[in-house]
């Protein structure tokens, strides 16, 4: 965020940062076309994901009406098709990034920092948020949404901080060992082959703005 603490620092125009936060479920029952539905390739694990948009406090971005941009990451790939985004530029395949797309790069990760600060804070505060979530896909909504709100409540007394996100990448690390002790134990699950077929696990979509 800017020195003044209402817009992002890079891009101003921003309104808000998403981004995606994955949570570990059980191996749900079923056919095998079904369960593959709630297969993260990436985390080679079984689970949900939330989406939320985080925003700086105050009102500054709304001065950009006909300019607003969403800040995401690389795995939006496509969504400017319907959106106005901001993203880092994927290396393409066999080549390079130049200098100036590696800065833009930078550029664009330092401000959507926002959103991890805030899933690290949301982890730090409720284990519901990172634990395996044993309960039903009916109740992860409301659970998800319910620790987005109250930890936006606690950002509002106790603003975000750069430590938060150490936290939340404790717990991907966390999610990676569990991953890759499931990768041993069963490779066949999650060959390279096999896991390319996965479409990405279920999203539930929630939207919060954080406060000074």
């Amino acid at each position: 965020m800017s020195e003044a603490g209402n817009t992002f620092t890079n891009y101003p125009h921003a309104l808000y940062a998403t981004d995606v936060k994955f949570q570990q479920a059980y191996r749900p029952s079923g056919r095998f076309t079904e369960q593959k539905v709630y297969f993260s390739a990436k985390h080679n694990l079984y689970g949900f994901k939330i989406e939320c948009s985080v925003a700086p406090p105050g009102d500054e971005p709304t001065q950009f009406p006909q300019m607003w941009a969403a800040l995401v990451d690389k795995g939006y790939q496509g969504a400017d098709q319907v959106l106005r985004t901001i993203q880092p530029k994927k290396q393409p395949r066999g080549g390079t990034l130049d200098r100036d797309d590696i800065a833009r790069n930078r550029a664009v990760s330092v401000d959507r920092v926002l959103v991890e600060n805030f899933f690290g804070r949301m982890c730090m505060l409720w284990k519901a948020a990172y634990a395996t979530f044993k309960w039903n896909e009916n109740r992860f909504d409301s659970v998800a949404r319910l620790c987005a709100a109250l930890t936006n409540f606690h950002v509002g007394l106790m603003p975000l901080r750069a430590r938060d996100s150490d936290h939340y990448d404790m717990v991907l690390s966390k999610y990676q060992s569990m991953g890759e002790r499931v990768r041993c134990q069963d490779p066949a699950l999650v060959s390279d082959a096999l896991a390319a077929a996965f479409p990405p696990c279920p999203i539930q979509h929630s939207s919060v703005c954080i406060s000074a």
